[in-house]
């Protein structure tokens, strides 16, 4: 694969990083994303091109508004280098060999975006708000139907994404219920029914095996460092989205090398 191919997704990813992070302020602020010009929370000065470079304007401005000189938060650059990256990845993975790859792979890096803005709003709010899951939805829906397009079988794009989604949901769901709202919180129930539908069941099956060990193994690192106490709530959301995300790219790859390893 030329460099080009993943540089160029990188760039890609960083501007929508950028997006996704006006995204994540208008949703906590309830204001509409195609309601007027981006601003400076604090001054409310209106931000140009220049304060808006992904990354770049962050460095260069030394983190700090151009305007009233107030801290910018770190979570704008880290949030474009995470969607920059996952993009870059995604593309060594993907390896695009025509136009309707490079499609879905570029739908693929908004999907990508939509699960970071998802993951921070949990770890900042506690939250996984309707207008990012409809979003998440929406985009979903759109890569399936690129599927039945280009041609696959009405089971890939059909009917496994509805097992999954329905699997997913009925599990979630029974454990809302029985925990009374204290194990999985109704965002989540919404979120592993779209996670589901991207997936399909079988993919779906080794994203939750990865968020459950995932959340296990970081809840106790963190517990263990004096981070967080056992009786601190850790959000299961973005445990969700970074098994569903590993899951799509190189699932396939590690449920064969589970075979070999397991001799079955």
């Amino acid at each position: 694969m030329p460099l080009a191919y993943p540089v160029f997704a990188a760039l890609f990813g960083l501007v929508i990083g950028s997006f996704m992070n006006a995204y994540i302020w208008r949703v906590h602020t309830k204001r509409s994303i195609s309601h007027g010009r981006s601003l400076c929370p604090r001054c409310k000065h209106l931000l140009t091109a220049l304060d808006l470079l992904p990354v770049v304007s962050w460095l260069w401005l030394r983190g700090r508004c151009r305007h009233c000189s107030k801290p910018i938060s770190r979570q704008y650059p880290v949030v474009e280098l995470i969607v920059g990256v996952a993009a870059a990845l995604s593309t060594l993975a993907w390896q695009p060999s025509n136009l309707t790859d490079a499609v879905q792979l570029g739908i693929w890096i908004v999907i990508s975006g939509l699960f970071v803005a998802l993951a921070v709003y949990d770890l900042r709010w506690m939250l996984l708000p309707n207008r990012l899951l409809k979003a998440l939805l929406g985009v979903v829906i759109v890569f399936l139907l690129t599927q039945a397009f280009s041609g696959a079988l009405l089971a890939s794009w059909l009917v496994d994404p509805l097992i999954g989604a329905s699997g997913a949901l009925a599990l979630f769901y029974g454990l809302h219920v029985l925990g009374r709202g204290a194990w999985m919180g109704g965002g989540d129930v919404k979120l592993v029914f779209i996670l589901g539908l991207l997936l399909g069941w079988q993919l779906m099956a080794l994203g939750l095996l990865l968020a459950f060990n995932l959340a296990a193994v970081i809840s106790l690192l963190l517990i263990g460092l004096g981070w967080r106490s056992r009786q601190d709530l850790i959000p299961f959301g973005p445990f969700l989205l970074l098994g569903a995300w590993i899951a799509l790219l190189w699932g396939e790859g590690i449920v064969d090398w589970y075979l070999r390893l397991s001799g079955l």
